[in-house]
């Protein structure tokens, strides 16, 4: 992904477009901070209660461990394991101005997004500025939209083990 990640920033740059990847691997902790922003108590427990029920109790007790968390904008729709963030595969990424700061907005500046969009896809990446649920600054390798869904609990386990987020 850091060989994508450096082409992206090269290509975007040769058009005319300056970014910043802000955002690259995520641990499970702060992935579970960021799904708890925002939400409701009964829908952080609906969430917990659905990953044990598919055997992923192992993840909703990192959404429980790290406690409620400030901030009423929900900034993501994955929890802990969830998101191609977790496994070193995403990277999150905006335009810049000539001043150097960030152009968050999509739709009042619409060129850069669109030049961004473009080099991910002739890179190969799966594109959030694309999805029908969008996530504009989202790139990740994979087509597959969360992790729990291609895993079983064992094998996601597995890998995060290896990967050093999840101890034994």
């Amino acid at each position: 992904m850091r060989e994508k990640a450096i082409k992206f920033v090269e290509k975007c740059s040769e058009r005319g477009v300056t970014v910043l990847i802000y955002c690259t691997t995520r641990s499970l902790e702060r992935q579970a901070r960021l799904f708890r922003q925002g939400r409701t108590h009964l829908q952080i427990k609906d969430r917990m209660y659905k990953l044990r029920k598919r055997g992923f109790g192992f993840l909703a007790e990192i959404i429980d461990k790290v406690g409620p968390q400030r901030g009423s904008k929900i900034v993501t729709g994955a929890g802990p394991g969830e998101s191609f963030h977790n496994y070193a595969e995403a990277f999150d990424a905006a335009p810049l101005n000539s001043a150097g700061k960030c152009m968050w907005d999509h739709k009042t500046n619409p060129e850069p997004w669109g030049v961004m969009w473009e080099v991910g896809e002739e890179l190969g990446l799966n594109v959030g500025g694309r999805w029908k649920w969008f996530d504009g600054p989202h790139f990740q390798l994979r087509k597959g939209s969360n992790p729990t869904r291609i895993y079983t609990p064992e094998k996601l386990r597995e890998i995060l083990i290896k990967n050093k987020l999840l101890k034994e």
